[in-house]
C-alpha cells in the first residue's frame, strides 16, 4: 500500500461488472447492445484476465501476426477483456444471435465500427463512474 493518497478514477464494481453500451451509426442504426468492462491496465479485473490470457496459448507477439491475424487477435482480447454478454446482435436474417465468445470475436470481426465504438467506451474511465464520490470510495 502507497504511502500516498491516490484518488480513484472509477468505481471498481461497476468497472469488473460492466456497463451496457448501445452502439448505433451516424443513420441511427442500432449495431447491438454490449455489457462492457472496463479495459484498464489498473484495474484488477483486466490484470486478472490478462495473466489468464498470457498463461495460454492464444495471444502472440505483434509483429508476428500478419494484419488479418492481428485482427483476428484484437478482436479475441477485447472480447475476453470486456464484453460478458450483449443483447440485439442481428445474424444475415435479421434474428438475434445468442452471446458467446467465440460468435462475438466473429462479430467484431466482421463489424469494425461496432469494435471501434466499444473499445474506445472500454477503455474511458468515465463511463466506470459511481453516482457519487462516496460510492467511489467505498470500494
Amino acid at each position: 500500500m502507497s504511502e500516498f493518497y491516490i484518488p480513484i478514477r472509477y468505481d471498481n464494481k461497476i468497472a469488473e461488472k460492466g456497463r451496457w453500451f448501445d452502439v448505433y451509426d451516424e443513420a441511427g442504426n442500432l449495431h447491438g447492445r454490449f455489457l462492457v468492462s472496463l479495459i484498464a491496465g489498473d484495474a484488477p479485473h483486466t490484470k486478472l484476465r490478462s495473466q489468464r490470457l498470457a498463461q495460454g496459448d492464444n495471444v502472440a507477439t505483434v509483429g508476428q501476426l500478419s494484419e488479418e491475424e492481428q485482427r483476428k487477435q484484437n478482436a479475441m482480447l477485447l472480447v475476453e477483456l470486456a464484453i460478458t454478454d450483449w443483447k440485439d446482435v442481428l445474424n444475415a436474417k435479421r434474428e438475434q444471435v445468442a452471446f458467446s465468445k467465440e460468435k462475438a470475436v466473429a462479430y467484431f470481426l466482421a463489424n469494425h465500427y461496432a469494435t471501434e465504438k466499444v473499445f474506445q467506451f472500454a477503455s474511458n474511465v468515465l463511463n466506470f463512474q459511481a453516482v457519487t464520490v462516496e460510492e467511489i470510495e467505498k470500494n
